[in-house]
């Protein structure tokens, strides 16, 4: 019949995107616009720091990777201010909300039902944030190394500043003197060398014609050296919380397993948010209420047309 063997029209091809909500900008952005500090108006005065909303949105942070821990197997492996994107949100007071990014490093962890563990190669990611093992090739990549980012991360949204850049410069004079000391040396080496080249060459001459006489900023290793060798973290400044620094210290000491999980993080920083709260309640309530107005002035007030 006519048409029987007609071509079908194909549909047309369809495309499905994944496209992520419109952030605007990162955390790292919020803390350099002062989001989280007031800083000092005059001379002595120190950077005071709204701990409160420190806190809560390291409980955002802290949240998505324990969902990313338990809930999707899953290691983010470069954990750090600038991979935190800020969603535009008027319901919360803070005006946004985190959003954990950049999950390019990501690896698979080896689930209780087993499989194979993801295995460290070239300590991939931001190296004032990667956990000393994670400078040893060949060493298993857990959930320990979110942690000690987390740690990192909890210094920098404190203090406001870049880790390792006070130590870095220290570590870098320590790193010029060690490679001035090894040019000296080196210089040494070969001026011996070249005197000793220039008494063979004149003892040949010597035998060969029978006659006798007498005869000088921070690289990647200087970081690695500091947190592995010397065991190096950021220092708080004074007045920082305890039990801030104390989490901190916590998240980033150097055995894997005595690092805490991520619920045992989230539940130390519930603990001092609460806190927080109940001390801004009662300073609130020690505050004296204002004097009543006098009974003339009042009377004065109540009669008083409307404007």
């Amino acid at each position: 019949m006519p048409g029987e063997f007609d071509a079908v029209p194909e549909p047309p091809p369809t495309f499905n995107l994944i496209v992520m909500e419109l952030c605007g900008g990162s955390l790292r952005d919020a803390v350099k616009r002062g989001a989280f500090h007031r800083r000092p108006a005059g001379p002595g005065e120190a950077t005071a720091v709204h701990l409160d909303s420190v806190v809560e949105v390291l409980l955002d942070v802290a949240t998505a990777l324990q969902y990313l821990h338990d809930s999707a197997n899953l290691v983010h492996g470069d954990v750090k201010l600038d991979n935190v994107l800020l969603k535009s949100d008027p319901s919360r007071a803070l005006g946004f909300t985190p959003k954990l990014s950049d999950f390019g490093l990501t690896k698979v962890l080896q689930s209780s039902a087993g499989g194979y563990a993801a295995i460290n190669f070239a300590g991939a990611g931001t190296i004032t944030h990667l956990a000393p093992e994670l400078f040893k090739a060949g060493s298993e990549i857990t959930s320990a190394v979110d942690a000690y980012a987390f740690g990192i991360l909890m210094w920098e949204l404190f203090t406001g500043k870049r880790a390792f850049q006070a130590a870095g410069s220290i570590l870098r004079r320590r790193e010029q003197q060690r490679q001035h000391q090894h040019q000296q040396q080196q210089q040494q080496r070969q001026q011996q060398q070249r005197w000793q080249q220039q008494r063979q060459q004149q003892q040949r001459r010597r035998r060969r014609s029978g006659s006798g006489g007498s005869s000088a900023g921070l690289s990647r290793e200087a970081i690695m050296k500091g947190v592995t060798a010397h065991n190096k973290r950021p220092s708080f400044p004074p007045g920082t919380p305890p039990e801030f620094a104390q989490l901190a210290g916590r998240c980033w000491l150097r055995v894997p397993a005595d690092r805490p999980a991520l619920s045992q993080i989230i539940m130390a920083l519930r603990q001092m948010r609460a806190q927080q709260r109940t001390l801004l309640a009662k300073t609130l309530a020690a505050v004296p209420a204002a004097p009543p107005a006098p009974p003339a002035a009042a009377a004065a007030a109540a009669a008083a047309p409307d404007a």
